[in-house]
């Protein structure tokens, strides 16, 4: 796999590119950085003094909106990661840290529900790790798999320092048999909007 830094992933379009494709799994080991509403995005827009990144966020918001909603997604979300993130709204977004308030993590989580109900092809599995919390996920990274290509970003190390991806067919066939098997599991388990909402 090469590595890639975050300022190459966006001149490429790389990590656009995978949201963009018909069939996505993403498995976070951090707290979601997908399906963002198109109001916190104008915000997020809004703030940005970088105009790269701000550029980023842009396509960002139009590829969520146009092309990621509408596609069969299954998203991996550990149990543990989802709760803390509600609690204390630490996210990464294109590689750039952010701290969302109570209300925009709310209304991201709501915004993922109500693409779950918009397309029966949008699916959340949860990772049930609270009971042994920490030693599920303490190793695995963050998994990006599209169609093409499979990215790894290991987020128990600083934003930026460790990001890989492949587009070799042998590797993305391997990474695809690692999440069916994940899918597979006694603690992962398909949840419906509602039972995601409950996390609020």
């Amino acid at each position: 796999m090469n590595y890639t830094s975050s300022e190459v992933l966006r001149k490429t379009n790389v990590q656009l590119d995978s949201y963009c494709s018909g069939h996505q799994k993403q498995l976070f080991n951090e707290a979601p950085g997908s399906m963002f509403p198109p109001e916190l995005m104008d915000e997020l827009i809004a703030t940005c003094g970088d105009p790269v990144y701000r550029n980023y966020l842009t396509k960002l918001k139009t590829i969520f909106d146009e092309k990621t909603a509408k596609s069969q997604v299954d998203i991996f979300l550990y149990a543990s990661v989802l709760s803390e993130y509600i609690q204390n709204g630490r996210m990464s977004i294109g590689n750039v840290a952010h701290d969302l308030t109570k209300e925009q993590v709310e209304a991201h989580i709501r915004y993922i529900c109500k693409c779950m109900k918009n397309n029966p092809k949008f699916r959340v599995f949860l990772i049930r790790d609270t009971i042994n919390i920490g030693m599920v996920r303490k190793y695995h990274p963050s998994l990006f798999l599209d169609e093409k290509s499979v990215s790894i970003e290991n987020s128990q190390k600083s934003l930026n320092e460790s990001y890989h991806i492949s587009m070799d067919s042998g590797v993305v066939a391997l990474f695809e048999r690692y999440m069916a098997d994940i899918e597979k599991q006694s603690n992962c388990t398909m949840v419906t909007p509602e039972e995601l909402e409950r996390y609020l």
